[in-house]
């Protein structure tokens, strides 16, 4: 049996590369709003298939690659204050407000 759907729970899980129940990632491809910001992932692969994707906060994170994101195209807003990443070059085909 399935657990009961928690988005938190659920990203947190996607980024530490759990396998997630097909329920849960057909949840998270709808998802548009995911604030990571002060955690500690460092690769943000798992995050580039969430297209669905309007607001991501990424503050203060230990990411230093952020061409995993340069397919989320409906990506309106990006919190990048403090990240560790310094080459926004995978971010140029996004029409997002990046916030540094």
């Amino acid at each position: 049996m399935t657990p009961p759907y928690e988005a938190h729970t659920a990203i947190h899980a996607l980024m530490r590369g759990e396998t997630l129940p097909r329920e849960w990632m057909a949840e998270l491809a709808m998802t548009t709003e995911i604030d990571l910001s002060y955690s500690r992932y460092t690769d943000l692969a798992p995050l580039a298939g969430l297209t669905a994707l309007q607001t991501l906060g990424l503050d203060r994170c230990q990411a230093t690659d952020l061409a995993p994101l340069a397919g989320l195209t409906a990506l309106q807003t990006l919190g990048l204050n403090d990240c560790q990443a310094t080459d926004l070059a995978p971010l140029a085909g996004l029409t997002a407000t990046i916030y540094r």
